[in-house]
């Protein structure tokens, strides 16, 4: 299944189809816009249950999402997300050379969650190991 990314082009923000062997065809661009829509989706449910669920190692915060980029902290939140976005993940049916390039599609969708530069330069020379 090809994944949808964003990437900077002149300036600009432009949707790039990535496949591990797939033909991108208007059959198979379509699917990967559909599949696009439900990581939308699932990173919006995902956002706002972060941001009401309380973190259980610190009352210092109101919520999980404020635990981001704090030191001796963030794992918490990261485990949370993780339990929660592996099942989806899991659930997409992505073959192994497609894979790599679905946690790019994750971070594009992230508003409140979006990694720093540091993590996309990251992101793009290792996913796998990314975060």
């Amino acid at each position: 299944m090809v994944v949808i990314v964003r990437e900077e082009k002149q300036g600009k923000m432009i949707k790039v189809y990535k496949t591990g062997g797939d033909k991108v065809t208007p059959a198979v661009t379509k699917m990967a816009d559909a599949q696009d829509k439900k990581i939308e989706k699932k990173m919006r449910e995902i956002e706002k249950i972060l941001k009401t669920r309380k973190p259980k190692t610190t009352k210092k915060y109101k919520s999980l999402i404020e635990l981001k980029e704090k030191k001796g902290l963030v794992l918490e939140l990261w485990y949370e997300l993780g339990k929660m976005i592996r099942p989806f993940v899991d659930g997409l049916n992505l073959r192994r050379g497609d894979r790599k390039y679905i946690w790019r599609a994750i971070n594009d969708h992230a508003k409140d969650l979006k990694s720093a530069r540091e993590g996309e330069v990251r992101l793009d020379r290792d996913p796998d190991t990314a975060y």
